[in-house]
């Protein structure tokens, strides 16, 4: 038994530990690299899933050492989905150099998707620092563009049965009953949202019904 226990703590030793490292190990890529502190929550963005596709900047633990603090935050959407802001504070020789790139996460993305919505537009927003710096004559920038295969085609606002509109509806209730007290309860509720780049709609109305009746002592009824 004694051995059997020693295996398992070894076990979760291995386990916890990287992860303890995960949040800011710093890679160094070039000296003169761009050196960036990520201000953000494990649960959003993946670490080392960054630092292995974000190989031209320099991830530092301390924001004193970093030359960008990144800030992400995000927001639930009305269509279910997320936003991510990203804040880029420039610091050092980059004082003053500050610009918000935003994201919205569909209902449906997968994590996969997000790691790799995350990692493009953190590597937009480090642009605009490392052409400042030596390192940029090594940065090369492409562009995929819309490469569709045969019989694909985008999705278009028409090809949308419900024209954006998002539907939600929810109903409740209870029943309780005593010798001399009996009680229920209805309550529901429908939503109806609607975002677009132009506008967002959001609609609702919720209801709920109560109904208790008691024997008193008399004999007699009283309901309410």
């Amino acid at each position: 038994m004694n051995g059997w226990a020693v295996r398992v703590v070894t076990i979760g030793i291995l386990i916890v530990c990287p992860g303890r490292g995960a949040a800011q190990d710093p890679a160094t890529p070039r000296a003169e690299a761009l050196r960036v502190f990520l201000d953000c929550a494990p649960f959003f963005c993946d670490f080392d899933h960054l630092r292995r596709e974000i190989t031209f900047v320099n991830w530092v633990r301390d924001r004193q050492d970093a030359q960008v603090h990144v800030l992400v935050t995000t927001q639930e959407t009305g269509g279910g989905g997320r936003e991510f802001s990203f804040a880029f504070i420039g610091l050092e020789q980059f004082a003053g150099a500050e610009d918000t790139l935003y994201h919205v996460e569909g209902p449906t993305d997968t994590e996969d998707e997000r790691r790799s919505d995350v990692t493009r537009v953190l590597k937009l927003g480090f642009m605009r620092y490392v052409a400042r710096l030596p390192l940029a004559e090594t940065i090369e920038i492409t562009h995929e563009g819309a490469r569709r295969q045969e019989g694909q085609v985008a999705a278009a606002p028409e090809d949308d049965a419900w024209n954006f509109w998002v539907f939600r509806t929810r109903i409740g209730g209870g029943l309780n009953g005593e010798e001399r007290q009996r009680s229920y309860r209805v309550n529901g509720s429908l939503s109806a949202n609607r975002t677009t780049e132009a506008f967002k709609i959001t609609l609702s109305a919720n209801g709920s019904y109560n109904n208790d009746k008691f024997e008193l002592s008399d004999g007699t009824d009283f309901e309410s």
